[in-house]
């Protein structure tokens, strides 16, 4: 286990429990250099926290049974399965990070920014990435008006959370697409950390192509070697 909180236990809940309606097949299945999406997603989260849960839909609990410490069952919606994972965290654990198990990439290093925060006292932690793309809002006749970018980030996993707050958010009959958004409809204040732009979210068949290649220029750079020598 690498390094982790110097103040606490750490756990992280893995959530793996969606129907992958628009990858179009189960993606957590699916191969990258030989290893499942959440066999990589699995070994990050274990190398960088205490203990791991790891939420996967009902029919996949036997399957995946050995793949964590706790394996728990996912529910209708997001917020329902991020719920199931949480309570079932012993409160033994001093915080919370919740990995959205379709980013095989969240590296070490972003593991620990964020526990980092969480040690010097933050409620509430997400990574984000600077948005680069041009913004534009459209209405509901159709007018196109152009957004400036400043100001605005990409939010990413692993969130974190100290005990108290994750198990509000748990408890919270809110439905939101992050667990951030349900911080801050609850008050807590929110920090953040720098993210990482090969932290992709897989999505869609062609998120898939991207992550192998960035897979396999993030070994290269770790090993010292010049990608695309």
């Amino acid at each position: 286990m690498a390094q982790t909180s110097t103040r606490g236990e750490v756990w992280t809940v893995v959530v793996a429990g969606g129907s992958s309606l628009r990858f179009g097949s189960p993606k957590m299945l699916e191969l990258i250099e030989g290893k499942s999406v959440l066999e990589i997603s699995m070994e990050q989260a274990r190398n960088n926290s205490h203990r791991v849960v790891l939420v996967v839909p009902g029919n996949l609990l036997a399957t995946f049974d050995s793949m964590a410490d706790i394996v728990v069952s996912g529910g209708p919606s997001r917020s329902a399965s991020v719920s199931n994972g949480v309570m079932a965290v012993p409160q033994s654990a001093r915080s919370i990070l919740i990995h959205d198990g379709a980013r095989p990439l969240a590296s070490s290093l972003l593991y620990r920014r964020v526990i980092a925060k969480i040690d010097d006292g933050a409620l509430a932690v997400v990574p984000v990435v600077p948005i680069t793309d041009s913004l534009k809002s459209i209405d509901d006749f159709g007018h196109v008006k152009s957004i400036s970018r400043s100001g605005f980030f990409g939010a990413q996993t692993p969130q974190g959370f100290d005990f108290n707050s994750a198990r509000a958010i748990a408890q919270a009959t809110l439905d939101q697409t992050d667990d951030i958004s349900t911080a801050q409809a609850l008050g807590l204040e929110v920090s953040y950390v720098e993210g990482e732009t090969t932290n992709i979210k897989i999505t869609v068949p062609s998120d898939l192509v991207v992550a192998r290649a960035l897979y396999d220029y993030l070994r290269l750079k770790e090993s010292g070697a010049q990608p695309g020598s």
